[in-house]
């Protein structure tokens, strides 16, 4: 029998220099086995036909584009790869898809959900030619944080040459100038970091009100828009 689903893990905080509350809230990543962030590599290289990225490989009918997701914790990473793989299927009228997985018009695709920047790092180093590209997630609340240049800084060491960028947690923040702030503050990051800010596809949204069926239409285009960006840049 499966687990109880988890609850939100919910916690209310100031956000310095901006006069709104924040919440940190992600749905937590599946059930792993014990150990699995440190073994994982071992046991992919161990199994034949595997890559570094959690993709089999069956005869070239593997996933056609990979994608590492990556961004803070606590910034909706998880909730996101669970929206793609659950939402889009049913906006594309296609059959369920394994968590991770989605199908465009361009093609498949398989995301990386990165635990945290080592894990990331310890991918990168056997794998980087494997990824079409990174999804960067960012709160519209916190903005880019620490940790998120520390992502930037890997991926382009390892020459991750795009990277497309979801400013989730839209819904909890109630002035349109902080999106506009924080989209800013991304993409002058992007720029430090040696990528183009300015052409690589920021598309605001909510996972997390995309996952709620039949309360947010709105919420279900933010993720299909998504995924045509992920087409256009990622193709």
């Amino acid at each position: 029998m499966a687990p109880a689903a988890a609850e939100l893990n919910l916690a209310s905080t100031e956000l310095p220099g901006r006069r709104h509350q924040r919440h940190r809230y992600d749905l937590p990543p599946p059930p792993a086995p014990a150990g699995w962030a440190r073994s994982l590599t071992r046991q992919l290289a161990a199994v034949e036909g595997d890559d570094m990225w959690g993709g089999r490989r069956k005869g070239g009918t593997g996933p056609q584009r990979r994608a590492a997701v990556i961004g803070s914790q606590g910034h909706g990473k998880s909730t996101l790869v669970r929206a793609l793989s659950e939402v889009l299927p049913r906006e594309y009228r296609q059959p369920p898809q394994p968590l991770g997985q989605f199908v465009t018009a361009r093609g498949p695709y398989q995301l990386y959900d990165c635990l945290d920047p080592d894990d990331f790092r310890s991918r990168l180093a056997v794998g980087a030619g494997q990824l079409s590209g990174s999804l960067l997630v960012v709160s519209a609340q916190d903005g880019p944080l620490p940790e998120t240049r520390e992502y930037l800084a890997a991926a382009r060491a390892a020459g991750v040459a795009r990277i497309a960028v979801f400013l989730g947690m839209r819904d909890l923040v109630d002035d349109v100038d902080i999106e506009t702030i924080v989209e800013l503050e991304v993409r002058e990051l992007l720029d430090e970091m040696g990528y183009r800010g300015d052409h690589c596809p920021v598309v605001h949204g909510s996972a997390l009100e995309a996952m709620r069926q039949g309360r947010s239409r709105k919420g279900r285009r933010d993720v299909v828009r998504l995924a045509e960006a992920l087409d256009g840049h990622f193709g």
